[in-house]
């Protein structure tokens, strides 16, 4: 066996064993909001830095489509593929892959913080505060309104 299949191997195992353990926890709030708080806020910052007016676009058409009166999923759907855009404006796409493996073992969920109208425009104005950060190019300010909001939404859900 070469090194390189055993690079490969390697990594392979150990994505599946984090994969295992995410699948164990992934109804764990704290667990949710303590990986978020690791990620997100950082990469709120380094898009602020690196955003171009493509993912500027992209980022306030999420918001633009968002409505505290969709149904919970749908709201969801919104919210992450607005955190997936936060990430993707960084122009890193590991940034990107991490963030799609943080929505994936996280949807289920974070489901229980779009069950209500209330919860839904909380994410909203949470997500409009992120942009207006992110499009003045203002880092500290953006990693800031993520924490707010990571804040925000992780008090709704009681464990």
């Amino acid at each position: 066996m070469g090194l390189r299949h055993c690079r490969s191997w390697t990594a392979n195992e150990g994505a599946m064993a984090i994969e295992a353990r995410l699948a164990d926890v992934s109804h764990e709030w704290s667990n949710i909001i303590e990986l978020r708080d690791l990620v997100e806020p950082h990469v709120a910052a380094l898009a602020a830095s690196k955003a171009t007016e493509s993912d500027l676009i992209t980022l306030n058409a999420i918001i633009e489509r968002s409505n505290p009166r969709m149904q919970p999923k749908e709201s969801l759907h919104f919210d992450m593929n607005f955190h997936l855009a936060v990430a993707k404006s960084t122009g890193n796409p590991l940034v990107a892959a991490l963030l799609e493996f943080v929505n994936d073992s996280t949807e289920s969920a974070r489901l229980k913080t779009h069950e209500t109208m209330v919860l839904r425009e909380l994410s909203i104005e949470g997500h409009r505060r992120i942009f207006d950060c992110i499009r003045r190019g203002d880092s500290e300010g953006a990693q800031f309104a993520m924490e707010q909001h990571l804040r925000e939404v992780g008090g709704v859900v009681d464990e």
